[in-house]
């Protein structure tokens, strides 16, 4: 009987896990306001196609498969685009120019940020591992 009543209490705790993690399709309107700000100045001629939210996160997804995950606190964390982002006024000026540098013609396809620098995909197929001043750590195809 121990076993059953201990099986069945883990069984609650993976189902309340299951249903924390899960996400939930909101509004636009819902997003912290950090973000919708960033969507009407970066994206604002993309239409949104999805909005979620997760326990830490939020995902907006463009109809043209563009997507953008923002912080639980609004700010971006990753940009993905099947085209070049055309865009980049988000990404600070020194990882701009660190990628001009060693890459003249690259364009941006995909940049996630951490809490010490970026990771960017580049058109190139090159993906630059960052610091925060745009110096370029590691690099690999």
């Amino acid at each position: 009987m121990k076993k059953f009543g201990l099986a069945c209490a883990f069984s609650v705790l993976v189902g309340a896990n299951a249903l924390l993690a899960a996400d939930v399709v909101i509004q636009q309107n819902e997003l912290p306001q950090n973000s919708q700000k960033f969507i009407q100045t970066y994206f604002a001629n993309e239409k949104v196609g999805l909005v979620e939210k997760s326990f830490n996160d939020y995902e907006v997804k463009f109809l043209n498969d563009s997507k953008v995950e923002f912080a639980k606190d609004g700010d971006w964390r990753e940009v993905k685009s099947y085209a070049p982002i055309s865009n980049t006024g988000f990404i600070p000026q020194g990882v701009l120019n660190g990628i001009k540098a060693k890459y003249a013609t690259a364009k941006i396809m995909e940049i996630s940020k951490s809490y010490n620098g970026y990771e960017v995909k580049l058109d190139n197929h090159k993906e630059l591992i960052m610091d925060k001043e745009g110096k370029v750590l590691s690099e690999k195809y």
